[in-house]
């Protein structure tokens, strides 16, 4: 996928349920992009030269709690003195404690996208955890997408985990429930959304939707969201009761 069309496919994702969305977006200009590759010291990743371009000054009312995506932010950091190691390109900032930041992975291909870690941005990196957060970061817009736009549109929504107990029961390997899910979804009446990634999983009925990622934190993390709490409660038990869930 280019990377242009991964930002196509998650305005697109998007602008299901919010029509009027790539009117709230404001992009970078040639020269603010400029201006950062001068600071960074090399040609952006395209995919996410691409995501600047579209909505690197104003992301509308896709909001990350916390969390800065701004091309100014992201050209101060680099300012500093306490620059990020070459390896990483810094796409995000986290705005208070513990100050963790998300970077792509430059040695973490994923086809023309890269793998997205966390780590504190200032100090020594040796002494520092890297976290492996995102298996790409078009995967990571949407799933923030889904968690931060998408689900808080229904009224009712809950978690549901893992359960090691089941999976042992059923002798089925986690990598397999977002495929079990989606058979189980399809009966209940959802659809695939078609803007649905390898890694992340988005199921929709109208008056109800489905999130399933998969990411190197572990996982896969499920939830589920409904039109009333009625419908969230018999949606989640059928769930529970023909999946590994809890």
């Amino acid at each position: 996928m280019r990377p242009e069309v991964m930002t196509d496919a998650l305005i697109a994702f998007i602008e299901r349920f919010d029509p009027a969305f790539s009117s709230k977006l404001q992009g970078a200009s040639d020269e603010e992009i400029a201006r950062l590759e001068a600071l960074v010291g090399r040609s952006l990743p395209p995919v996410y030269r691409d995501f600047l371009r579209r909505m690197g000054k104003g992301m509308g009312d896709f909001q990350v709690p916390r969390v800065s995506f701004d091309i100014e932010r992201i050209s101060g950091v680099y300012e500093d003195e306490d620059r990020p190691p070459a390896r990483y390109q810094l796409v995000a900032v986290e705005e208070q404690d513990p100050y963790f930041d998300f970077y792509l992975d430059l040695e973490w291909a994923s086809g023309p996208d890269f793998g997205v870690v966390r780590f504190e941005s200032f100090g020594d990196l040796t002494q520092k955890t890297v976290s492996r957060w995102a298996l790409s970061f078009h995967e990571l817009l949407l799933a923030l997408a889904c968690l931060y736009k998408w689900l808080p549109t229904f009224p009712a929504r809950t978690g549901l985990l893992l359960s090691s107990a089941k999976l042992t029961s059923m002798k089925q390997p986690g990598a397999a429930l977002p495929q079990l899910l989606e058979q189980v979804a399809t009966r209940l009446g959802f659809q695939k959304v078609p803007q649905s990634s390898r890694h992340c999983l988005l199921l929709e009925r109208g008056d109800a939707a489905i999130f399933c990622e998969v990411s190197p934190r572990g996982g896969p993390f499920i939830e589920a969201a409904a039109a009333d709490k009625a419908e969230l409660a018999r949606l989640s038990e059928i769930l529970r009761d023909s999946l590994p869930l809890v």
